[in-house]
């Protein structure tokens, strides 16, 4: 708190310098914990949230914590105390309703920048600080409800320590099983890999919470014992994400329909697996950058969805790509980066167009319809800080990447080396990727046929085909997997087989029966 007060003696015209973050954390301990405070600490807290004047956000956490923050101080401390001046976001009457509107939109259609390592915690987070004695009895019971459920949301993607979900907005891109920024809150609750314990950990909120989610959602985060398939539809009507999940690795991605696009700003789609070594990265993924050949701190490599487009079943992933012609395309070129600490590879790439790898919790073939140089060696361009990690490039004004996955064990061999020949061997003999090039007439079109017989086929700009059937996603819910299903706007609902649990977001009341 002292770390951002002004001295009493300032003029009155001095805005308190500190940010939305800082007047979420200082608030969020304060109406925990106020009624232990010294008489100095609470004029400290009167002084500084009376007389700042930058209570307004232009993001979505930044509107979510300055909003509520304007709401605690006018409640606290009285309306007529605070400055009158100054860019101001709702007060009174309006900010509750602004409030209320925001946690009904996250409890129906999930938070904004759903899974964002750094900004997820201040949307959802913040929910837990609305229930205290300062606000209103409907707002904190719909507020305590829509944490819960955001809770739940990213229960079915959680494996050991990676979130294995398509972001709304995140950075870095490089990323071990190590939790970080808001995948540290949800470690509290579901355990894996730890995060590193230190005063910056989102792990501090949730283990001074007295929340805990209840059974079946830890059931969901942690049961890991049958393959499954998650889907869900957050950040927006046209993305669709789907998470496969496969006892020791995940594959995600999101499709995005015309009218839709993705966040520059966050990581690309791929697979993450067990790596329990923090010092291994262990998610590999392919992309058309938004940004490229910079420090990785707050520029990922994004995706430029103007010119790649996804396509997934279950373990399997197609990335087609376009359009590279475009003069406004800053990066003409497909980009994967695989990171070190493989037990057995095999580089195809310059004369097959293909790659097979071993991390020893899953094998992983890539195929292209293109040739193209990967040097194991070589590094990376943007935010290399381990010389084992490497990425490769591949030019042209059309192309398509097909992605398979497996467990280790599904292939017989007594080495890495023996599993990953026996892996490649069916790959070769089974998988093809086609590509029908763009005419007037007609979008560019490829078909990715798995080791396992399956066809994925997606359209640019158009439909996506699973064995000739069009994927439905007019009617794709906002979760679903073998846990929870909840429509885009409706309730939500948890089963272990024994207990059903639904969280009705019309009367906001939480029914449990067995």
């Amino acid at each position: 708190m002292r770390v951002f007060i002004e001295k009493r003696e300032a003029s009155k015209s001095t805005n308190i310098g500190a940010n939305g973050f800082l007047y979420w954390a200082s608030l969020n301990c304060y109406v925990h914990w106020h009624q232990h405070f010294d008489q100095a600490l609470l004029d400290d807290y009167r002084y500084v949230f009376t007389h700042a004047r930058n209570y307004k956000g232009t993001t979505s956490n930044l509107g979510m914590i300055h909003t509520l923050a304007l709401l605690l101080a006018d409640n606290i401390w009285g309306a007529e105390n605070l400055p009158k001046d100054g860019k101001y976001g709702p007060r009174g009457d309006k900010a509750v309703k602004w409030l209320t509107e925001r946690v009904e939109r996250i409890a129906k259609h999930g938070s904004g920048e759903f899974a964002s390592r750094p900004y997820m915690i201040y949307n959802v987070g913040t929910l837990l600080t609305l229930n205290n004695e300062f606000v209103d009895e409907a707002l904190r019971r719909k507020a305590a409800m829509a944490y819960e459920m955001s809770i739940a949301h990213a229960a079915g993607t959680w494996l050991h320590g990676h979130w294995a979900v398509p972001s709304g907005r995140s950075y870095p891109d490089q990323l071990t099983q190590q939790p970080n920024g808001s995948a540290a809150l949800l470690w509290t609750y579901f355990g894996g890999v730890p995060p590193h314990l230190n005063a910056e950990t989102a792990a501090i909120f949730s283990a001074a919470e007295k929340y805990r989610p209840h059974p079946i959602i830890v059931k969901a985060a942690t049961d890991r014992s049958q393959p499954y398939v998650c889907r869900s539809r957050f950040d927006g009507d046209a993305q669709f994400q789907t998470t496969f999940m496969n006892k020791t690795y995940a594959v995600f991605s999101s499709a995005v329909l015309p009218g839709g696009g993705v966040w520059g700003q966050t990581y690309p789609y791929g697979v993450m697996w067990d790596e329990p070594d923090g010092t291994k990265v262990s998610h590999l993924w392919l992309t058309v950058p938004s940004s490229d050949g910079k420090p990785l701190a707050y520029a990922t490599h994004g995706i430029a969805s103007r010119y790649v487009q996804f396509a997934q079943h279950r373990g399997s992933l197609l990335m087609l790509v376009d359009r590279l012609d475009d003069p406004k395309c800053k990066y003409p070129y497909a980009l994967g980066f695989i990171p070190g600490g493989w037990r057995a590879m095999v580089n195809d790439s310059q004369t097959e167009g293909r790659i097979f790898l071993h991390y020893g919790s899953v094998l992983i073939a890539l195929s292209a319809t293109e040739k193209f140089a990967w040097n194991p060696a070589a590094g990376v361009l943007s935010g290399g800080r381990r010389p084992e990690d490497s990425e490769f490039r591949i030019k042209g004004l059309t192309l398509a990447i097909g992605l398979e996955t497996a467990l280790p064990d599904d292939f017989p061999g007594t080495t890495p080396e023996k599993q990953l020949a026996a892996f490649r061997e069916a790959v070769l003999n089974k998988s093809k990727l086609t590509l029908a090039a763009r005419t007037k007439d007609a979008a560019v079109t490829a078909t990715f046929t798995d080791r396992d017989g399956t066809a994925i086929q997606r359209t640019f700009d158009g439909d996506t085909r699973i064995n000739g059937t069009r994927e439905d996603y007019e009617n794709w819910p906002l979760l679903e997997n073998p846990w929870m299903r909840q429509e885009f706007g409706g309730n939500l609902t948890l089963t272990d087989g024994t207990t059903k649990r639904v969280y009705d977001v019309t009367h906001w009341t939480i029914t449990e029966t067995k």
